[in-house]
C-alpha cells in the first residue's frame, strides 16, 4: 500500500473517531446542563413549596395567637381540636395542591406525622370544645413540628450557620470592635 494511501486512511479514521469523540462530549455536556436547569427549577418549586407549608404551620409554634392548636393556661396546656381539625383541613388542602407534589418523602412523613399526633389528641377530647392534655402530648406535639422543620431545613440546605471571625478572613484588629481598655481605673 501506497504511503499516501495509508497517510489518508489514517487521517480519516482520526476524523471519524474525533468528529464521534466530540459528539459524545457535546451530548454529555448537553446533557449535563438540561439536568442542571431542572434541577434549578425543581429547586424553585421545592423551595416555594416549603415556604407556603411554613406559613401554614403557624398553629403549631409556641406563640401562635388565636389560631393556636395549644395553649398554655394556668391549670395546665389547652388542646383547641377546632384549631387542630382546621389545621389538619389546611395541611391536606395544601398536600394536594400544586405545590404538595415537591415535598420531599422525608417532609411528607413528618408532616403526616404531625397531623396524626394532632388526631390522636383530638380523639380523646369532648365536643369541640377545648380540654387539658398531658405535657407528654404536648411535648409530642412540638417534638413532630420541630422535626417537620428540621426536615424541611434540612432539605433546603439551611442550617444554623456559625462563623467564627477568622473563617471570615478578618482579623481581630481590623474589625470595629474596639480593645478593652488596659487601665480602666482612669
Amino acid at each position: 500500500m501506497k504511503p499516501e494511501v495509508s497517510a489518508g486512511l489514517i487521517a480519516f479514521a482520526s476524523a471519524v473517531i474525533t468528529s464521534i469523540l466530540a459528539h459524545w462530549l457535546m451530548f454529555r455536556r448537553l446533557r449535563r446542563q438540561f439536568a442542571e436547569r431542572y434541577r434549578t427549577v425543581y429547586f424553585e418549586k421545592q423551595l416555594a413549596s416549603y415556604q407556603k407549608l411554613w406559613s401554614l404551620l403557624k398553629p403549631t409554634s409556641l406563640y401562635p395567637g388565636e389560631d393556636a392548636i395549644i395553649f398554655e393556661t394556668d391549670p395546665g396546656p389547652q388542646f383547641d381540636p377546632a384549631n387542630a381539625k382546621a389545621f389538619c383541613r389546611a395541611i391536606t388542602d395544601f398536600f394536594f395542591s400544586e405545590q404538595g407534589i415537591f415535598l420531599s418523602k422525608d417532609v411528607r412523613k413528618a408532616l403526616f406525622d404531625l397531623r396524626g399526633a394532632l388526631e390522636e389528641i383530638g380523639k380523646t377530647g369532648s365536643s369541640g370544645r377545648r380540654f387539658t392534655i398531658s405535657r407528654n402530648q404536648v411535648q409530642l406535639v412540638r417534638d413532630s413540628a420541630a422535626q417537620l422543620i428540621t426536615v424541611m431545613r434540612n432539605n433546603l440546605g439551611l442550617r444554623n450557620l456559625k462563623f467564627k471571625i477568622e473563617d471570615l478572613g478578618v482579623k481581630r484588629k481590623d474589625t470595629w470592635i474596639p480593645d478593652p481598655p488596659k487601665n480602666p481605673g482612669c
